[in-house]
């Protein structure tokens, strides 16, 4: 099991490996402040037999990691949001053939940041990841033409009391995923933005239903 973050396409990231011919690969993108060690725990109790593949955000807000800038009144920066997701897709490609991992296999996990550029992902680039979970995102961008997510599947998790998201935008990213014919489940909470046990419960539950 490698412990230490090694770099490939400009994203420092952890690779361990699963149970012996494991299919699944849990492909994990942290929140602002995060690393690539900050869901492992999360991962281990979603789906221990499976690869992980963890990456850390290469944009730095102060000292704080996140995946693609924002400005000071928290409004995405478009262009590198566009830029970040681009490179985000090289990477899954390149760690793909690295590691020869199955890629219709990833199963994208996304906490607020994380989940954000993984929805922006989800709506630009079809088929680079046909499985994720989304835990308290928000619409990162509306997509300039409809994709074809027909064989996409995923899970959204949101907060009733989560001010950092309003919820409407919430909704109008599953709408957005549902209308391209992905497969969403959008789970509401009374909870706020951080994630508890009962996140995880809801994540675990979907996983064994609908991906193993």
């Amino acid at each position: 099991m490698s412990t230490s973050a090694t770099l490939l396409e400009n994203y420092f990231h952890l690779f361990i490996p699963g149970s012996s011919n494991a299919a699944e690969t849990l492909f994990l993108l942290h929140g602002t402040g995060g690393d690539e060690y900050s869901l492992l725990d999360i991962a281990k109790m979603l789906m221990p037999q499976a690869n992980i593949l963890s990456v850390r955000g290469n944009v730095l807000e102060g000292t704080y990691n996140r995946f693609f800038q924002r400005y000071a009144d928290g409004t995405f920066n478009q262009a590198d949001l566009k830029r970040q997701t681009q490179a985000l897709k090289n990477f899954i490609i390149t760690a793909a053939k690295h590691y020869q991992l199955n890629q219709t296999k990833i199963c994208a996990i996304g906490y607020s940041n994380g989940a954000n550029i993984t929805a922006n992902l989800l709506l630009t680039s079809p088929q680079t990841i046909t499985t994720a979970i989304l835990f308290r995102p928000t619409l990162p961008a509306k997509p300039a033409i409809s994709p074809n997510l027909q064989t996409t599947k995923v899970l959204i998790v949101s907060g009733t009391n989560d001010q950092l998201v309003q919820p409407e935008l919430a909704t109008e990213l599953s709408t957005l995923l549902k209308n391209a014919e992905a497969n969403v489940k959008l789970v509401w909470r009374e909870a706020g933005h951080q994630l508890d046990y009962q996140d995880i419960d809801i994540a675990h539950q979907w996983l064994t239903e609908t991906v193993l």
